[in-house]
This record gives structure tokens, C-alpha cells and sequence, in this order.
């Protein structure tokens, strides 16, 4: 029997995605790009394979942890260290060999004055879950459009169950079939203080929520995007549809407000956010603790696929950047929930996971690899599978795409992003985050709606470029067809 706010698949009634894929045969003149509501979650009458948790797959183990925690879910601690003794037992308890050392944890507990009490709630957020949860989510497998939902509540006892090492591995978990992300806290609980002080924060404000919070839900999508088209030149060639608004705003994307918000993400989504990683994604996922828990159960990003992150909201405060990223605070939760909840309960900001290509290097500018871009940003582009729950994101809060460590032109990768946007009928805001490399957007969009220049056009534009002059051969282009 599913309890209420269980996982569960997306059953809307849409139609079968097959109109695109059948005009290929039509040419590729006119040709108009699927829409959202063209791609139908590919789930009814399929067997979904599960995440494993602790109390299914070993009830002895999960006794053990439960000894631990159950006398300390009403304890009153009295200091950091026997606080710190508790978790570590629970650690031994559900199987770890050697009692963890989890200093950046200690550090952490020494520096929160609610610490005590956030333990507290995340014991007893564990000691529910096999109420909460009888089964583990959905595996969001590779290759189907599917979504996984979860109340606030059923997070944080997936988190407390994480933090207090009575998760199972990610080798139990791939079941000799799934590749997915590790999703184990050790070494964020080891060595990574800022992200150990985060998860802290975030179950001491767990604390003084009420049900009607823990009650909102956070839904997990992944969107795989099928038609045979979008990978063709001759699609995008003839895509005749104006060219979306674009619009440089300066922030952070987080702070974008209403808009479908970029996650610059690995191909395993929270790349290293428990690894040591402190860059765009790795902050996110930290400062908002429950995008970690769809690190369980959601397998390795094909290149045709998205997912999407709706309800998740921000715990903490930050600074810095990379090596230079601090915890700077708890977030008030009044200041980032305040918009009404969608159809489906969710109350947050819509994320889109989405990776890029990783050292593209020249290939970039080929014709093949600004295809694969394309389509994986299409397909961020598209929103949630559930977006109708709720008033639609006009634009997509976007920046540097893939720009940083893998290498990415930011000049190639903002014009496809804008097309891309376009053909899913989305506007763009795009953040630079101070890149000179694309100070000159604006003018570039400029100078290409001002020649009357629609998708197919654009997509010719961003052909056989040199590294680093991308606006500038555009503006050339530009000016040549005065």
C-alpha cells in the first residue's frame, strides 16, 4: 500500500511524442520543434526498479542503527563531543569498519549552537523512514521520462539516513545494471567543512518546521528527449520561428525568482558536491540540501537528457566561490518561501540539470558537436514534465554554460542556449558572472534581431568559428548581409 506523499510516476494524459519524428520525412523546411506537452512520460504498465534502503535490504542492520538512535531521538545532548559519539556509533552500527573520525562534522557542531537539536530531528527523521518510505524512490533510469515525488519530510529522512551512514553503497544500489552518482556523506562529514557545517543548518531549521512544510513536495524529472530530428542540421537549418528575447541581468542565478533556474551539472548530477567540488552546481546542491537526495536515484545524463529539480528550497547562505566557498549563515526561510504551492504541493524554484560537453577543445565549433549542445539544452529548455502544475517559467535563468573547467567557448555557448531556448519557446536571462569573454552579448543579439534573423538562421550563423571570435564572426556575418 503507497502512503501518502510516496514516490510515484507522473500520470498525466499526454499525447505520444510522434509528430516531429514523423515530418523528417517531409523535409526539414518549416519544421516546427516539439513542444513540452509533445513528450509523453514513458511509464505506464513498466516495472520501475527501486532504490535500496537499509530496512528493506537488511532488517538486522537497520535494528542496530535504530538501538543507537532511537534513546538519543529525546536526548538533551550536553556537548559537541556526545553528539559526535552518537553519529559515529550509528556509523559502525549500520556497517562502517572503523569508527569515522568525521572531523569536518565536529567543526560543525562546535560552530552551531542548535546543533544538538539537529541531530535530534535528523534521529528522529531516520527512525520514520521505514513508515515514510516502505520502498525506496523510483530509479530515474536512462533513456525514460519519468518523475519521482517526495514531501519535505520523506528528504530529510533520506538525508538523516545518509548522515547517519545507513544508506546503502552505490555498488549495492547500481545492482549490477545502473550507473549512478555515490551518494554517501562521509566525506563532506570528514572534510569538507563549509558543505558539513550546510547539512547542519539545514536539519536545525528542519527542527522548528510544522507539518504543513514538511508536507510540501519536491519532485525529481528526468526528461529524455527522443525525436531523431534535433540531432540533424537539416531540422535546425529549417526551423522558421523567431528568435526568443534574450536579456543580460547581473546576480546570481538562484535569485532568479519565477524563472526555470540552470544547474551546470555533471553528467552524474551533484558532480563533486560530496567530493571536495565547490563550483556552480556543487554550491547549489549544498546551500540546498534537498537536490542531494536525487544523487540516489537518479542514473548518468545521456546526451538527449535533462533533470529537472522542482520545490527544493535554500537552507543556507553562502560566499565565495570554489576553493573560497564559506557557509555564511541559515537562510530565513520566510525570505525564499513565499510563492503559493503548484497543483502538485511544490513550492520552490524550478532547476534544470544539464550537462555539457567536457574538453571539447576546436571540435566545438564543429557542426556535429554544436548538434549534441543543441539538443541537450533543447531538452533543459522543455521544463518539468509537471510544469503545467503551475504558472509556466517565461525564461530560462541561464550563464556560462560548461565554460569553466570543461572548456567551453561562453561566446558559442550563449548563442546556443538562445536558440536552443527559442525552439522551446522559452526566453532567456543570461548571467555572465563578470566574464568579459561575453561582454559583447547584448550587442551580438542586437545586431542579429535587427537583421530579422530566425532560428534557421541563427543556426547557420554559429558554424566553423575560431576559438575565442565567435560574436566577432557573427557581427561579420551580420554586416556582410547588409
Amino acid at each position: 500500500m503507497h502512503m501518502q506523499g510516496q514516490v510515484s510516476e507522473v500520470s498525466q494524459g499526454e499525447e505520444p511524442a510522434a509528430a516531429a519524428a514523423a515530418s523528417v520525412a517531409q523535409g526539414a523546411e518549416g519544421e516546427k520543434a516539439p513542444t513540452a506537452a509533445e513528450v509523453a512520460p514513458e511509464t505506464a504498465g513498466t516495472s520501475r526498479i527501486r532504490a535500496k534502503l537499509l530496512h528493506e535490504i537488511d532488517p538486522v542492520l537497520w535494528a542496530s542503527v535504530v538501538d543507537v538512535l532511537k534513546p538519543a531521538a529525546q536526548e538533551t545532548f550536553s556537548s559537541a563531543q556526545k553528539v559526535y559519539e552518537l553519529v559515529a556509533a550509528a556509523w559502525v552500527a549500520a556497517g562502517c569498519k572503523v569508527k569515522p573520525t568525521l572531523n569536518a562534522f565536529q567543526d560543525a557542531l562546535a560552530k552551531n549552537s542548535a546543533s544538538p537539536s539537529a541531530v535530534a530531528t535528523a534521529a528522529n527523521l531516520l527512525l520514520a523512514l521505514p513508515e515514510l518510505l516502505q520502498q525506496g524512490p523510483d530509479i530515474l533510469q536512462r533513456g525514460s521520462t519519468h518523475q519521482v515525488k517526495l514531501s519535505r519530510r520523506q528528504c530529510g529522512a533520506l538525508l538523516a539516513a545518509a548522515l547517519f551512514g545507513a544508506i546503502p553503497n552505490t555498488s549495492v544500489q547500481a545492482q549490477s545494471m545502473l550507473n549512478l552518482p555515490q551518494f554517501d556523506l562521509l566525506f563532506v562529514l570528514d572534510a569538507d567543512k563549509p558543505k558539513a557545517q550546510c547539512l547542519v543548518n539545514y536539519f536545525a531549521l528542519l527542527g522548528d518546521a510544522d507539518n504543513e512544510f514538511f508536507n510540501e513536495v519536491v519532485t525529481f524529472s528526468r526528461r529524455s528527449e527522443k525525436h531523431p530530428q534535433l540531432v540533424t542540421s537539416a531540422f535546425w537549418k529549417g526551423l522558421d520561428k523567431p528568435l526568443a528575447s534574450l536579456n543580460v541581468a547581473q546576480g546570481a542565478i538562484e535569485n532568479a525568482a519565477g524563472l526555470l533556474q540552470a544547474d551546470f551539472a555533471n553528467e552524474y548530477l551533484g558532480g563533486g558536491v560530496l567530493h571536495g567540488g565547490n563550483v556552480q552546481e556543487e554550491i547549489r546542491f549544498a546551500v540546498c540540501p534537498e537536490c542531494i537526495v536525487g544523487m540516489l536515484f537518479c542514473e548518468v545524463m545521456e546526451y538527449n537528457e535533462a533533470i529537472f529539480i522542482v520545490g527544493t528550497l535554500q537552507y543556507s547562505l553562502y560566499a565565495g566561490y570554489g576553493g573560497g566557498f564559506k557557509f555564511a549563515g541559515a537562510a530565513n526561510l520566510k525570505d525564499v518561501h513565499t510563492e503559493p504551492a503548484d497543483g502538485l504541493g511544490r513550492r520552490g524554484p524550478h532547476i534544470v540539470a544539464f550537462d555539457a560537453l567536457c574538453f571539447p577543445g576546436e571540435r566545438q565549433y564543429q557542426e556535429g558537436l554544436i548538434l549534441r549542445e543543441l539538443l541537450k539544452a533543447y531538452v533543459a529548455c522543455l521544463g518539468d514534465v509537471s510544469e503545467d502544475a503551475g504558472p509556466r517559467c517565461s525564461a530560462i535563468a541561464t550563464g556560462n554554460w560548461g565554460c569553466g573547467v570543461f572548456g567551453g567557448d561562453p561566446q558559442l555557448k550563449a548563442l546556443i542556449q538562445w536558440l536552443a531556448a527559442s525552439a522551446a519557446d522559452r526566453n532567456v536571462v543570461y548571467y555572465p558572472f563578470g566574464d568579459k569573454r561575453v561582454e559583447d552579448l547584448e550587442k551580438v543579439v542586437a545586431a542579429v534581431q535587427s537583421h530579422g534573423i530566425r532560428c534557421g538562421g541563427l543556426f547557420e550563423l554559429l558554424q566553423s568559428h575560431n576559438s575565442g571570435r565567435v560574436f566577432d564572426g557573427v557581427l561579420e556575418r551580420c554586416s556582410q548581409s547588409d
